[in-house]
């Protein structure tokens, strides 16, 4: 073990460190986390075929299969841990994996099945990363029209515009021209000398945005989560990720069940900012009213309508039953949404790029016209 432990010189010596420490590691942890769905079905599987084995010895074969991979550092990571902390699995996941995961195979390794664990985050995460990829391609072509976009502006202020200054400006001086010459020029001035500062501030706030998804839970995320189109997409698929893992969490694994209050306790301490806010909501509602079903779910973690199924479900279902239903329900039906949301979305990007491309181009005409107006009184000045 130590000699497969000494080849992935990655930053970690002592169990004691931070987990999440080494550059080489931190990247491994990146990459993992798109990966995840796959390893936990393939462990499953492997589990599945060689009963008897414990978890290192399942883990071993993947240190030496995949070596310095993301899948060959984190398993030696992890038997590391084992080793040095006398941990469980789901202890020695900690810090490497999303704490959602660590609520579900820690209540199925408690349980005495950790196959059953691995199968359900494998289905929950395989469809969801689904539901992602759909809407990513999708949105692309949005994205790319607003480079275009940009491109063209660029062209517009720094190539065209300088270039009309030079050949008409000296024959028709700008303030002489048109309406929609002095629009043009204008534009192209304000290109020339604030076009960085508008880049540096759509940096800026993409930024903003990005980071907000998961950190950002002040007066006006309610209203953004229900009426802005991306915190939508990130409220459906966190949500949808959330109650399927929870549904899992809360599955009966042999004799035991855990209950949501519990499951819920123990997502709390590791969840991101926006999770957290949404669980403490639950838990207080769950506080107010014990015996609260689907109620308890109003907190805006999901849209209307997935609120008002997990409501229809719970009334005639256990909370346990209602969540594995509501996952799997979510699996099915969360890429079909996405993806026409990302397609409402495209539509609407590119047909707005489309029209002001057009208005530039239609505005070069108009341009055009009023510099041929404006020769033709100046020779008829001239002529008198």
């Amino acid at each position: 073990m130590k000699t497969m432990l000494a080849r992935l010189p990655f930053g970690r010596t002592t169990a004691t460190s931070d987990p999440t420490a080494g550059r080489g590691l931190y990247l491994a942890i990146l990459d993992f986390k798109q990966r995840r769905g796959e390893f936990y079905g393939d462990l499953a599987g492997i589990m599945d075929a060689q009963p008897g084995r414990n978890i290192r010895e399942l883990l071993e074969p993947y240190v030496e299969r995949y070596g310095s991979l993301p899948e060959g550092k984190l398993a030696a990571f992890w038997l590391q841990r084992m080793d040095e902390d006398v941990a469980t699995f789901s202890e020695a996941l900690i810090g490497t994996v999303p704490s959602e995961d660590l609520t579900v195979l820690s209540f199925a390794e408690r349980a005495g099945d950790l196959k059953v664990g691995l199968k359900q985050l494998s289905e929950s995460i395989l469809g969801m990363e689904a539901a992602k990829k759909i809407a990513r391609t999708v949105l692309m072509t949005a994205v790319a029209a607003i480079v275009i976009f940009h491109v063209f502006l660029g062209v517009e202020g720094f190539v065209l515009m300088p270039r009309l200054l030079r050949t008409i400006g000296g024959m028709i001086p700008p303030e002489q021209w048109g309406p929609v010459g002095k629009l043009f020029n204008t534009v192209g001035e304000f290109i020339r000398s604030w076009g960085w500062a508008v880049l540096a501030l759509e940096a800026l706030a993409i930024w903003w945005v990005k980071w907000s998804f998961p950190n950002y839970v002040g007066k006006l995320r309610p209203w953004l989560d229900r009426n802005f189109l991306p915190y939508q997409f990130y409220r459906d698929f966190r949500g949808a990720s959330f109650l399927s893992s929870l549904g899992a969490a809360t599955t009966k694994v042999g004799t035991q069940v855990q209950t949501v209050p519990d499951a819920l306790e123990k997502m709390e301490p590791e969840a991101y900012p926006w999770l957290r806010w949404h669980i403490k909501q639950i838990l207080d509602n769950f506080e107010q009213e014990p015996n609260a079903k689907g109620e308890a779910f109003n907190t805006g973690i999901v849209n209307d309508r997935a609120y008002y199924r997990i409501v229809d479900l719970a009334s005639y279902n256990d909370m346990s039953t209602m969540l594995g239903k509501v996952g799997e329900i979510v699996r099915t039906t969360a890429p079909v949404e996405m993806q026409k949301k990302a397609t409402t979305l495209r539509y609407i990007v590119v047909i707005g790029v489309i029209l002001l491309m057009m208005s530039f181009y239609f505005g070069t005409f108009k341009m055009g016209d009023e510099f041929k107006q404006i020769i033709q009184l100046n020779m008829m000045m001239r002529g008198s």
